[in-house]
């Protein structure tokens, strides 16, 4: 589940720890402490509405642009596993740019499926997103596969498409 909300203090996660019958809650940069996590993902703006359509739904993603490429990996997390990742980002050339995000979904009556992506100014030419997360380190693109971080593989798409949505 996702919520929006106006955030007057900047972090990473939002940590939740009960302690003596009180409960903390605080925004924080890293997932080193024993507490329970939620990702913050910044988006690059107020998130659209969604799509209504009574007859069909069309055959194309709702773009969901994302701030930065921490919001990206941060949308990967999961409390219950924080080191497994198992997610595929996609690269797509759009005008004279290139989008790296990845699909996801939302169920209500209809699904609706969303491309998270974040703008990059070239195409990007290694294909993992490497990220530590516990660390509150940016993710970097990376060509090598080093111990201690998960890595997001990036599929590459040679040409734009019009089922992510971007045009």
């Amino acid at each position: 589940m996702s919520f929006y909300t106006p955030m007057k203090k900047f972090g990473r996660y939002i940590s939740y720890n009960p302690k003596g019958g009180k409960e903390y809650c605080e925004i924080v940069e890293n997932t080193k402490n024993i507490s329970t996590y939620a990702p913050i993902i910044h988006f690059e703006s107020e998130v659209s509405s969604l799509p209504i359509e009574t007859e069909q739904i069309s055959d194309k993603f709702h773009p969901m642009p994302l701030k930065d490429l921490g919001s990206l990996a941060r949308l990967t997390y999961d409390p219950e596993f924080p080191d497994e990742t198992n997610l595929t980002l996609y690269s797509v050339p759009h005008q004279n740019s290139w989008m790296v995000g990845y699909l996801t979904s939302l169920e209500f009556d209809d699904v609706f499926y969303q491309f998270n992506y974040v703008k990059l100014d070239s195409e990007p030419t290694k294909p993992f997103l490497k990220y530590q997360g516990r660390e509150g380190k940016e993710p970097e693109l990376s060509d090598t596969l080093d111990h201690g971080f998960s890595y997001l593989p990036i599929i590459r798409i040679k040409n734009e498409h019009s089922i992510f949505g971007l045009n």
